[in-house]
């Protein structure tokens, strides 16, 4: 009997599920990965050159500590404190995704379905950006006026810089 109970409310829960969607979880530290570019990872140049391009230019940061480095390649952006990943930034045609498997050219529909409803939007004439975060971890979306995503940050907040 009891057996019987557990398996009807297994398979209701899977019925619920796949019929009107679970809310995704909180952001975590797997968040701050957009492909093999991770957050709090050492910088790896060449890892850096094969998935956004050319490094156009390395900006010095005056912030008080450890040295930051804004990375300025052809695709993307990443800061580097010290020696670690503290954002990466990926814009088209980067074909690199999250690890919730957004990607660039998605829809906000599936933004919304991978991530939840964002905490803050921020609207321009031509662009609407999409603010998620939890504690220090934060991912920063980009969409278009036709709702497809442009742009993609994951980050940590690195002390003295204000997002």
């Amino acid at each position: 009997m009891l057996k019987t109970i557990i398996t009807l409310c297994a398979i209701f829960v899977l019925f619920y599920s796949v019929a009107y969607g679970t809310e995704p979880g909180p952001l975590s530290k797997e968040d701050l990965r957009i492909g093999p570019l991770k957050v709090k990872n050492k910088y790896d140049k060449k890892l850096a050159v094969k998935h956004l391009g050319e490094l156009l230019n390395t900006t010095p940061l005056g912030l008080e500590g450890t040295p930051v480095k804004k990375m300025t390649f052809k695709n993307g952006v990443i800061f580097v404190r010290g020696d670690l990943i503290w954002s990466v930034s990926i814009k088209s045609p980067v074909t690199l995704s999250t690890s919730r498997g957004l990607k660039i050219g998605d829809s906000v529909t599936k933004l919304t379905k991978l991530y939840g409803k964002s905490q803050s939007i921020e609207t321009s004439k031509n662009n609407k950006i999409y603010c998620f975060t939890k504690e220090n971890i934060g991912v920063f979306v980009t969409a278009n006026t036709k709702n497809e995503v442009t742009a993609i940050e994951v980050f940590t907040q690195i002390p003295g810089l204000n997002c």
